[in-house]
């Protein structure tokens, strides 16, 4: 966080007026050898022999000299002891500036104090943050947010209330600030807070540099707060302006933000932003790397083959560095994107996965195993039984649409798991099929079709009576893979689920491929039901408009779909005969 001319000359002024008070003597003499200390090691010298008589005014004057005076060398932190002492000695008479100065610096100087230092300053500062001015309650986040230290929620909720009261005195930076302090330590001050600070924000934005732009919109993307059109709309186009003097971390994390908050920024800042990042992908971290890639995805945006090549040679360069969530990202994107990076790259990220796999989250196994059978890459026998194993262990971690990845996966990898972890499969995703989608329940009975295995009439019948309560939520795909599933499977749905399935039918006939078409006659056909009158009129009539694009397979089944129903196919009619005169 940078702070200009006007802050530092701030400091140096004698302003410590409810503190002076509080003494008989203010030791003038100790500060002003304080303040002509012209290395570390002469103000070292100082607290060394003297720094048992520091008072507040003392110790923010050590501070803040020793911050000019820092080369950004920490060599010298150990020997801060005494000062940190000397502070919780003071802590008690300090007032606001004293507080927010003394956290301030330590937190420049990359100093982190000792819990129990941190925790009597939280507790001291807690009932004086009335007094605080809107400047020291910013700088006050921003020196624990730095530091990584949480205050606790007595010391948040008094904050947020002081922040909210006081939010007309904040300049624009501390407003900023503020916000990416709340982000950084998972704290959301509430939307009533946030809501007001993007609207005093988006008429200023103008005057952002491109970090304070970059942070700012993480910051809202960490709290998983939506600032609104028109502050997007501002700091859009205020980024588009200055996306020239991004640097990496810029570029990644306004990205994962804009994806984050599912807030499509639009083509040309995208083709802009992919244009300038290219430049400066060298300096990219593994962390940006596999953040942008996992932005593009999800905005459902394809940078182009160029980038994407480049990040997959940057990113092939950085493996190593890569966290176990970092390498399922990359991979999933990759898939998502339709984009395969090739077999070097896929064999690499095997290599570096196996050695991670116990520590992936079971959605990270999930897309990383989703992300291979996609890429249409098998990853070999001996990933297969480590992904395996690793499965196991985190089965009770996996959602609904992790476990239906996880077969579609295997299923669609032509591997067939082991008959125990299917078994566990099944038990894990009986105990959560109501929050399995549309989807899920049609790649799970697919998945399970495919590898040859029959999950069970108890499952079975659950999944059909789940499906049938979200048919109206079912795509024309999904219905007729459902069928083909059951069927192929040797499962009859019972005939209410079916009658079902030809109500919703008819409104989704116009998505049904050719082959769609042919899987649900053959499918009906198998479970020995005949559709009702408008159901079998309508599939025979779209079958018919597009007949001459069924292959010789699909005409084969669907002739014998209407041959096993016993039904006639006449010039603009349908004739249902006897089932005693089923042809043989």
């Amino acid at each position: 966080m940078q702070f200009g001319r006007a802050f530092y000359a701030s400091l140096a002024k004698p302003r410590f007026i409810s503190v002076i008070s509080s003494f008989k003597d203010p030791s003038r003499a100790l500060t002003s050898t304080i303040n002509r200390a012209t290395t570390v090691g002469q103000l070292l010298q100082v607290l060394h022999k003297q720094g048992t008589y520091f008072n507040p005014i003392h110790i923010t004057a050590f501070l803040v000299r020793l911050t000019k005076l820092s080369s950004g060398t920490t060599r010298w932190h150990d020997k801060l002891e005494p000062l940190t002492k000397q502070v919780l000695h003071q802590a008690p008479f300090f007032d606001s500036r004293a507080f927010s100065i003394t956290l301030w610096a330590l937190a420049r100087l990359k100093h982190t104090p000792s819990e129990e230092f941190l925790a009597v300053m939280a507790k001291e500062s807690a009932g004086k943050l009335a007094s605080f001015n809107a400047q020291e309650l910013s700088n006050t986040l921003w020196a624990y947010a730095t530091i990584r230290y949480n205050p606790g929620h007595a010391f948040f909720i008094t904050m947020q209330k002081e922040c909210q009261n006081k939010l007309p005195s904040f300049y624009l930076q501390s407003l900023s600030t503020m916000v990416w302090a709340y982000a950084r330590l998972r704290q959301n001050p509430g939307k009533p807070l946030l809501a007001a600070v993007s609207k005093e924000l988006v008429e200023k934005l103008t005057s952002f540099n491109s970090k304070s732009l970059s942070n700012t919109l993480w910051a809202y993307a960490r709290l998983r707060h939506n600032p609104g059109e028109a502050f997007f709309a501002a700091i859009t186009k205020e980024s588009n302006v200055k996306l020239v003097n991004f640097n990496a971390q810029d570029f990644s994390n306004t990205l994962w933000a804009y994806a984050t908050l599912k807030h499509d920024p639009g083509e040309t800042f995208l083709a802009s932003l992919g244009k300038q990042s290219k430049e400066k992908l060298s300096s990219f971290s593994a962390q940006d790397l596999s953040n942008t890639m996992w932005a593009y995805a999800t905005l459902e945006h394809s940078p182009g083959e160029v980038l994407l090549t480049a990040i997959m040679k940057q990113s092939a360069d950085k493996l190593a560095s890569f966290t176990d969530q970092g390498l399922s990202n990359t991979l999933w994107a990759y898939a998502k994107l339709e984009y395969n990076p090739g077999e070097a790259f896929l064999l690499a990220i095997v290599q570096d996965s196996m050695g991670k796999l116990a520590s992936f989250s079971g959605q990270s196994l999930s897309n990383s195993l989703w992300a291979h059978a996609k890429l249409g890459h098998n990853p070999g026998e001996t990933f297969f039984m480590a992904m395996e194993g690793a499965c196991q262990d985190k089965l009770s971690s996996f959602n609904a649409q992790d476990l239906s990845n996880i077969l579609w996966a295997y299923a669609r990898l032509q591997h067939p798991p082991s008959e125990a972890f299917l078994a566990d499969l099944v038990l894990e995703s009986e105990d959560k099929l109501p929050a399995f989608k549309a989807q899920d329940l049609s790649n799970s009975l697919w998945a399970y079709a495919t590898l040859g295995h029959h999950p069970g009439k108890v499952f079975l019948a659950a999944v059909v009576e789940e499906s049938q309560q979200k048919l109206i939520s079912f795509r024309a795909q999904e219905l007729s893979i459902a069928l083909w599933a059951c069927a192929k499977i040797g499962y009859a749905p019972v005939e209410e689920f079916l009658v079902a399935v030809g109500d919703v039918s008819p409104q989704k006939l116009a998505s049904f491929s050719s082959q769609n078409l042919s899987n649900t006659l053959w499918a009906l056909a198998e479970f020995g039901h005949v559709p009702r009158n408008t159901f079998l009129v309508a599939i025979t009539i779209e079958s018919h408009e597009r007949l001459s694009s069924f292959n010789t397979r699909e005409l084969s089944i669907t002739l014998c779909a209407y041959a096993t129903m016993c039904i006639t196919l006449v010039k603009d009619s349908l004739r249902v005969r006897s089932r005693r005169a089923k042809p043989k």
